[in-house]
């Protein structure tokens, strides 16, 4: 090998290992799969932000929470990875019984927010409901209401 293939040669540079997300509480767990839901497929649309923002500034449960540093946080672990898998792996095991149903419709909801569902969306979504261990039963009855209100016909 000469000098100038040394130098120039293409070597693969390994990848700088990103430590694992921090997630402190239920709360933070259960905004964070949330965002899972926004970038499922890669990115979040408007209609995808407006209804987080909104469903976070309204429930009483975030009302003392600093969600934008939250939503830094994920975004910020997200940009590095592009993998919401290990959020979704975190933050699921803290979510307590009652909340899992709930979490469940919250995610269909703003998974129908911009009118698509993708592959990787979909996938999202069935691996929440076996992860959560919502009834099938329960999770098609909160599918099919919630494609009745995100609908466009009018």
């Amino acid at each position: 090998m000469g000098l100038f293939d040394r130098l120039f040669s293409q070597t693969p540079s390994a990848k700088p290992t990103v430590p694992p997300v921090q997630i402190y509480n239920e709360d933070e767990a259960f905004i964070g799969i949330l965002f899972c839901c926004l970038y499922a497929d890669g990115e979040a649309s408007e209609e995808e932000i407006d209804a987080f923002s909104r469903y976070l500034v309204t429930r009483p449960a975030f009302r003392f929470l600093p969600i934008v540093d939250i939503y830094r946080k994920f975004l910020t672990y997200y940009m590095q990875v592009k993998d919401i898998a290990s959020i979704v792996a975190l933050a699921m095991p803290m979510i307590s019984e009652n909340r899992k149903p709930q979490l469940f419709a919250t995610a269909v909801d703003f998974v129908l927010a911009d009118g698509v569902v993708d592959a990787a969306e979909q996938k999202l979504l069935e691996d929440l409901q076996a992860g959560l261990q919502v009834d099938e039963t329960l999770a098609r009855q909160i599918i099919e209401v919630l494609l009745i209100k995100n609908s466009t016909v009018l």
